[in-house]
Order: structure tokens, then C-alpha cells, then sequence
């Protein structure tokens, strides 16, 4: 929400009209590893329920160490990498 008021700047400076080859590769990596990421947390968190019982635990170690919800963070890790390389006329929708 903080950097919301900054994405016109952030357009014009990182985006080109076309993005070239290796900045769709690059983003198309980006997405498959947070994607990955993603998968992997929701495990952990599916893991973190007792066998049998109705209520989770807080989840401990991985990703879980470094950010309060990971999940979250993967998934604006992958709508980043899908922008990155849409074209600039649809990013702003001008």
C-alpha cells in the first residue's frame, strides 16, 4: 500500500513497451520459483494441523523465519514477475 503511489514512476523506469526476451525469461523464472515457494508454504501449513485434531499450530522454520505470512509474500512475488513483462500500455491500461 505504501509503494502504491509510486507505480506510475515505476512503470516508466523498469517496464519498456516491449519487453525483450530475457526479461520474460527472467520473469517467467520468477513466477515458477515463487509459484514453488507458494506450494511449498501451503504444505507446511497443511502440515501444521495435529493429525486428527481441529487446530493448527504456528508454523516453524523455512520461510516461516523470515516473514509473518509467506504465502502472501509468494504470491505478490508472482503477480510481479506476471507485470514485469506485460507491455506497457496494458500494465496502466493506457
Amino acid at each position: 500500500y505504501f509503494f502504491a503511489p509510486l507505480t506510475p514512476f515505476l512503470d516508466a523506469l523498469l517496464y519498456p513497451a516491449v519487453p525483450s526476451p530475457s526479461q520474460v525469461a527472467a520473469a517467467a523464472i520468477l513466477f515458477s520459483a515463487a509459484s514453488l515457494m507458494q506450494c511449498f508454504v501451503h504444505i507446511r501449513l497443511a502440515e501444521s494441523r495435529a493429525l486428527g485434531g481441529s487446530k493448527y499450530g504456528v508454523p516453524r522454520g523455512g520461510l516461516f523465519e523470515l516473514v509473518a505470512s509467506p504465502h502472501y509474500t509468494a504470491e505478490i512475488v508472482m503477480y510481479t514477475a506476471f507485470v514485469s513483462h506485460s507491455p506497457k500500455k496494458r500494465l496502466l491500461n493506457r
